[in-house]
């Protein structure tokens, strides 16, 4: 079993490439803990016309399919207690 992956996303424009990132590990049968800054919450707002909490998540906010083969955890963006990959950086 491959480990677990951190996935950040952040304030960049291209929140397309985190969304799409997020949704291809699941269904990899990936765990992906997820962080989303409160700038990248704005950008998925602009960018994707998705309004996502970061204190209240809710996976059907960002995902347009609940995960099947993977598992999402969520982590509020405070929480520095793991490695990551930032997409985009």
């Amino acid at each position: 079993m491959s480990s677990d992956l951190v996935l950040a996303i952040t304030g960049a424009s291209g929140s397309i490439y985190g969304t799409r990132l997020l949704e291809t590990l699941l269904a990899a049968g990936r765990r992906v803990h997820l962080t989303i800054s409160p700038a990248g919450a704005q950008v998925l707002a602009h960018e994707l016309d998705r309004r996502v909490s970061l204190e209240h998540f809710d996976p059907a906010d960002l995902l347009d399919d609940e995960p099947s083969a993977g598992e999402l955890v969520y982590h509020h963006h405070g929480d520095f207690t793991a490695g990551m990959a930032i997409c985009p950086c």
